[in-house]
């Protein structure tokens, strides 16, 4: 018997938040200039300086979680894919 292969989901994604960007606190919603909206899942806060439509890297981690970085900054969050 042949086992179907499941569609390998990539380990990085590499996109552009929409519009002007500041940070994020618990509960944020970010959406992706690539139509993926995300929220930050985890109780950090980052205040970066404003920026218009930065780029993004989203990451998996251990056990499924999933890391919003801003290109630039070493503050990240664990964020979960809303859309």
């Amino acid at each position: 018997m042949v086992k179907k292969q499941k569609d390998a989901e990539p380990s990085a994604i590499h996109s552009k938040v929409i519009g002007s960007f500041d940070g994020w606190s618990p509960g944020t919603v970010i959406t992706l200039a690539n139509g993926q909206v995300w929220k930050v899942t985890d109780d950090t806060d980052a205040v970066l300086p404003i920026m218009q439509d930065p780029k993004v890297e989203i990451t998996r981690g251990l056990l499924g979680a999933y890391f919003l970085q801003v290109e630039g900054h070493t503050n990240s969050a664990r964020v979960a894919r809303v859309r």
